[in-house]
């Protein structure tokens, strides 16, 4: 073997190594933004959840929905948030702490009694707004870190 052999060598396994390379940091980042997506919409479902609450609770009679319309659009934005937790948490390994408690702690007071809201006292609705956005808050910090234990 010659020395150009040699150089030759060495200049097409660092190519080898280069193209290795380049593949697996755009898959890498390809995943990223995949995992990055999936979290965005996790977290405009829940917003969205959280708005359409704040309008539910502390509006007045007038504008507010009826509580079975509220209640089933509450709910398939609920099954919409579950689908991506449940991708996030089995399918991507991105969430491993337990958002379920949170989560169904907002479910629980978005809904609560929700037939009764028009009875109630303008403070009870707001204290209970008030506990559901806490929830929401808690699933927020939950998925910002999940995200960030991962990829920061």
């Amino acid at each position: 073997m010659t020395g150009s052999d040699i150089i030759a060598f060495i200049a097409l396994v660092a190519s080898v190594y280069g193209i290795w390379l380049s593949y697996k940091t755009a898959v890498d980042f390809a995943n990223r933004n995949e995992d990055k997506m999936l979290i965005d919409e996790l977290l405009f479902v829940l917003k969205d959840m959280q708005e359409q609450a704040a309008h539910f609770f502390l509006d007045n009679n007038k504008n507010r929905p009826t509580s079975h319309i509220y209640v089933a659009t509450l709910s398939s934005k609920f099954n919409v948030a579950n689908f991506l937790i449940h991708t996030l948490k089995n399918d991507r390994e991105i969430i491993k702490e337990n958002i379920d408690t949170p989560l169904s702690n907002m479910y629980m007071y978005c809904t609560l009694n929700v037939e009764m809201i028009n009875k109630q006292k303008p403070e009870k609705n707001s204290a209970q707004f008030s506990d559901m956005d806490q929830a929401y808050l808690k699933c927020v910090g939950i998925i910002h870190q999940a995200f960030r234990s991962k990829y920061y």
